[in-house]
C-alpha cells in the first residue's frame, strides 16, 4: 500500500473515532422514562467517581429566585410585558435511605414571593394555596430523580393544580447529575432527559464542564439545550381551545458550585426562549402567536437552624 494510502486510511479512522463516544452510556430508568448519562472527556488526573454523600438525617433549604421578562408577537404587533419576579424557599426535611441505597427527600414550600404582583387581587389567596405545596422526592447518588410525589391541599383550583404539577416535574429534574466513571477537572459529559411542559414533552439536553474540584466542592459549567413541538394544555385553558407548538427552542448557560455532602448547589443560569404556537378555537381560524422570555433563575442553600 502507497504511503499517502496508509496516511488517508489512518485519517478516516480517526475521524470515525472521535465522531463515536469512547465511553459507555450510563441509562438510568425514571418514573417518566429514562435519562442518558454521556461521558465525552474524563478530564485530568487525579479523577473520582462523585457521587453525593447524603447522611440520613441530614435536613436542608434552599431559595430559589426567578425573573423573567415576557414578549409577543400577534398579528404583526409585538407586545413586551413587565418582568416578573417569583422567590421561593424550600425545606428539606432529614433525609432518609431506601432499601436500593438511594435517598428519599420530604420536601414543602415555605413561602413564596411575587413582588408587587402578589399584591393584585386574587393573587394573595393562590399564593397561600401555593404554600401549602409538599412533597418526596427519590435521588440517586448520581443526583437523578427517580421518582417524586407531591400533596396537593384540598379545594385547590383546576388550573392551580396544573401549576403544582408542572412544578413538580421541574423539580425533578434539576439536581445535577454525575456521570458513573472517574473524572477531574476538566471533564465533560452530557446528559439527556425528557422534561414535561403542560402536556407536551420537551427533548432537552444539558452539558456539563467541572472547571474546579477540592475534596467534595466543585464547580460547573452549564449549558442547556431544549426543543419541543406538537399540541400543550396550559393551566386554565378552555376545552374549546387547542394550542400546538409549531416551533420552541431555548438555549442557556449558567455555573453551578455544589458539595457532595448537600442536595442544595449554589447556581446562577440565564435560559432564552423562542417559540411560535398556533392556537383554534371551536374551528375558527388559528391564531398564530409567536412569544419569546428571557429567564434569569438562581439557587441559594440556606443555613438550618
Amino acid at each position: 500500500m502507497r504511503p499517502y494510502r496508509i496516511l488517508l486510511c489512518a485519517a478516516l479512522a480517526a475521524v470515525l473515532v472521535a465522531c463515536g463516544d469512547a465511553y459507555p452510556q450510563t441509562v438510568i430508568k425514571t418514573k417518566d422514562g429514562k435519562v442518558v448519562i454521556q461521558l465525552k472527556d474524563p478530564g485530568a488526573e487525579p479523577r473520582k467517581r462523585l457521587h453525593y454523600q447524603l447522611e440520613e438525617g441530614q435536613a436542608a433549604k434552599m431559595d430559589i429566585a426567578m425573573e423573567m421578562a415576557m414578549r409577543q408577537k400577534i398579528r404583526g404587533r409585538t407586545k413586551t410585558m413587565a418582568p416578573m419576579k417569583m422567590a421561593m424557599r424550600m425545606a428539606f426535611e432529614p433525609a432518609t435511605r431506601t432499601d436500593d441505597g438511594n435517598l428519599r427527600l420530604d420536601f414543602s414550600l415555605e413561602k413564596v414571593d411575587m413582588g408587587a404582583l402578589g399584591n393584585a387581587p386574587g393573587v394573595a389567596e393562590k399564593l397561600e394555596q401555593l404554600e401549602q405545596l409538599s412533597g418526596w422526592v427519590i435521588v440517586t447518588p448520581h443526583g437523578c430523580a427517580v421518582d417524586m410525589g407531591i400533596e396537593l391541599p384540598d379545594g385547590l383550583p383546576d388550573g392551580m393544580a396544573q401549576f403544582h404539577a408542572e412544578i413538580k416535574k421541574s423539580f425533578s429534574q434539576m439536581p445535577m447529575i454525575f456521570p458513573e466513571q472517574p473524572i477531574g477537572v476538566g471533564a465533560v459529559w452530557e446528559i439527556v432527559m425528557p422534561m414535561s411542559m403542560y402536556g407536551m414533552t420537551l427533548e432537552q439536553t444539558l452539558a456539563y464542564k467541572l472547571v474546579e474540584l477540592d475534596g467534595t466542592r466543585g464547580k460547573l459549567e452549564i449549558s442547556i439545550e431544549q426543543k419541543a413541538s406538537g399540541k400543550m394544555k396550559p393551566p386554565g385553558m378552555p376545552p374549546s381551545v387547542e394550542a400546538k407548538i409549531d416551533f420552541l427552542k431555548s438555549e442557556g448557560s449558567g455555573t453551578m458550585e455544589f458539595d457532595l455532602n448537600s442536595i442544595v448547589p449554589t447556581a446562577e443560569m440565564k435560559l432564552k426562549v423562542d417559540m411560535k404556537m398556533s392556537i383554534s378555537m371551536d374551528g375558527e381560524e388559528d391564531e398564530v402567536v409567536e412569544m419569546g422570555m428571557d429567564l434569569v433563575l438562581s439557587m441559594r442553600p440556606v443555613p438550618v437552624k
